[in-house]
């Protein structure tokens, strides 16, 4: 096998799973070793899928080998840090028995060129997610939900690709939605603007990009802490975090909206003006500020 060559490298980041050989050849020539994850830790993310699975009297198949669950923990283990989109990712591998210290959470950004608000075209209450019909995303709590809701003037709107697992329960509840398998990147804003509030169950995410998305378009987000948008949303002020499995939570969230149009306004406005805090050029920059503080530390 080939050596690894590096030569006096002040800083390294490198991703998961594929860094081992880099953080430590980086560390042996005095370097910082940051391992960027960019969704959580595998391990906890198996053990809280097959438990899902299991709840839903559904066969899983994992697609992460142990292999690859042993390396990334021990790239955990020997870098000197790791860079986290989200809380939610960094407190998964604290659970996992990584260090605090070695976590830096530096939210993603937003393309706000191709994400801005569009002139809503219908006075429909509608609510939104867009991302793959699965289990991982905690949809059957947002159809638990629709199922109970009864609101005049409203409706549900389901953008994405129908995984094969998911299809019986998918069909159980299609009456209380409307699907749209796939819609192209560049429309996407279109349908954020003629929705009323989105909404993202996930159990699993490292940072979900549909919600600073669905945010630039001034939509309130109503999100789990596992979607990643505890980094960005503020209880009761871009939306609200509610706890994974939680229909009636769902349920009471988009109700209040829906009832308060005044709050749903409010709410929708401070979602356009946060997610202009989350540009990728402030992503830069907050890496930027991150490493001359490491490497500050260092000296």
């Amino acid at each position: 096998m080939a050596s690894l060559r590096v030569g006096n490298p002040d800083v390294s980041i490198s991703w998961a799973w594929a860094s081992l050989q880099t953080i430590r050849a980086v560390k042996t020539k005095g370097g910082i070793a940051i391992l960027e994850e960019c969704g959580s830790c595998n391990k906890h993310q198996e053990q809280l899928l097959s438990e899902e699975y299991e709840r839903l009297n559904l066969d899983y198949e994992s697609k992460t080998f142990n292999k690859i669950i042993t390396r990334e923990l021990q790239e955990c283990q020997e870098a000197d840090y790791i860079l986290c989109p989200s809380r939610y990712v960094a407190n998964s591998l604290n659970k996992c028995g990584i260090s605090n210290h070695k976590l830096i959470v530096i939210p993603y950004g937003v393309e706000l060129n191709l994400f801005n608000r569009q002139p809503k075209k219908d006075e429909i209450f509608r609510v939104l997610f867009v991302g793959s019909v699965g289990v991982r995303k905690g949809l059957i709590y947002l159809f638990q939900a629709l199922k109970d809701l009864k609101l005049d003037n409203f409706e549900c709107l389901i953008i994405g690709s129908v995984e094969s697992a998911f299809q019986d329960i998918f069909a159980e509840y299609q009456e209380y939605f409307t699907h749209i398998p796939r819609v192209e990147h560049s429309q996407l804003k279109e349908y954020y603007s003629n929705s009323s509030v989105f909404v993202l169950p996930s159990l699993d995410e490292g940072m979900a990009y549909v919600q600073l998305e669905a945010m630039a378009c001034g939509l309130p987000v109503i999100c789990t802490p596992n979607s990643g948008g505890d980094s960005v949303i503020r209880e009761g002020e871009e939306g609200f975090i509610i706890p994974i499995r939680d229909s009636e939570a769902i349920q009471e969230k988009i109700e209040y909206l829906y009832q308060n149009p005044q709050e749903l306004s409010r709410i929708g406005n401070n979602a356009l003006k946060r997610a202009k805090e989350f540009t990728w050029d402030n992503y830069g920059t907050h890496l930027e500020t991150a490493l001359k503080e490491l490497l500050a530390k260092k000296v």
